[in-house]
């Protein structure tokens, strides 16, 4: 309940993801998209590089909250990063990294490396449409974190707040033995 496709608003192409909070939703912390993520038939993951486009609804606006849940070396469950939008700011792993408007598209790039060299940290870069750009490097939500298995965009806004998403790309570097 709440997620759907518009011709409303999009960055690029014809549609966007609506999300849309509506008070059925009796559970803030489940998501309203999952979308999995191809993994141990492809080989050991090196790295990721996740983009997407967001906008909090001019009129509405709402807040979101898109996660990388995955597993870490111990083979427990852990998140490699959470993306909290909201109209006090854009935070990745509660690190505060640049202010919304809301009514504008915003573009998210992260790259992690899982290399032998790795630092262990997220490389984000945000750009609105209006050409502003925040980059920054924040540590991973779990240092051991090995391989994503899925994408979650969860609504935390208020009954009939919405916020847009479009163009998710989700890229792995697999390595070879």
């Amino acid at each position: 309940t709440g997620s759907s496709l518009t011709r409303e608003y999009f960055a690029t192409g014809t549609q966007s993801l609506l999300m849309k909070e509506c008070k059925e939703n009796n559970k803030p912390w489940m998501p309203l998209v999952s979308i999995p993520l191809l993994s141990e038939e492809q080989g050991a993951p090196t790295g990721y590089q996740i983009s997407f486009d967001a906008m909090l609804d001019e009129d509405r606006p709402g807040i979101f909250s898109f996660s990388i849940p995955g597993t870490n070396s111990n083979a427990g469950i852990t998140n490699l990063a959470t993306i909290e939008v909201a109209q006090d700011g854009i935070r990745v792993n509660t690190s505060l990294i640049a202010p919304t408007e809301p009514g504008t598209w915003t573009h998210f790039d992260l790259q992690f490396d899982l290399s032998q060299t790795s630092d262990r940290m997220i490389r984000i870069l945000i750009t609105t449409e209006h050409g502003d750009m925040w980059q920054r490097n924040v540590p991973a939500e779990d240092y051991l974190f090995d391989r994503a298995t899925n994408i979650q965009i969860i609504s935390l806004g208020d009954p009939n707040t919405k916020v847009y998403i479009d163009n998710v790309v989700v890229t792995s570097n697999i390595g070879t033995d």
